[in-house]
């Protein structure tokens, strides 16, 4: 989505070191993505990160968003949670609002402490609202 004055950071105009500070609260989360890789290659480390980077290039980097999204989220009817991180510093939390704003019903759960990637920072907390918001549907 587009939201006016909340802008998504450039990942691709990032180093990795820069992308981590966006990305995470607490950069000691990162670390359980890192250890999922091998640090013994750095070399191997740093072109599977180029590839991911241009695989969400190929995806995204056009307009930065899609016009059509918009008038698309509001045809879903399933009940919706959209958690997010209330201190993101990649994708604001005005763009969760838009979101919620856009989907009939949903329900927002903004995370404390949390950056971009609030399954790996919260894990816990992640899986006590999906696990609450599906009982509170049944």
């Amino acid at each position: 989505l587009r939201v006016a004055n909340a802008p998504i950071v450039d990942v691709f105009a990032l180093s990795p070191e820069q992308l981590a500070m966006v990305c995470f609260y607490d950069l000691s989360s990162a670390m359980v993505v890192v250890s999922q890789r091998d640090m013994s290659n750095m070399k191997k480390l740093m072109l599977q990160d180029y590839k991911e980077r241009t695989m969400v290039a190929k995806i995204a980097w056009q307009l930065g968003y899609n016009p059509k999204l918009a008038n698309r989220l509001r045809r879903i009817t399933a009940n919706t949670l959209v958690i997010w991180g209330k201190d993101d510093q990649l994708v604001p939390v005005a763009h969760a609002e838009a979101y919620c704003k856009a989907i009939t019903g949903a329900k927002l759960e903004l995370l404390d402490e949390c950056g971009h990637m609030p399954p790996i920072e919260k894990a816990e907390q992640v899986v006590e609202l999906i696990r609450d918001f599906t009982k509170e549907q049944a």
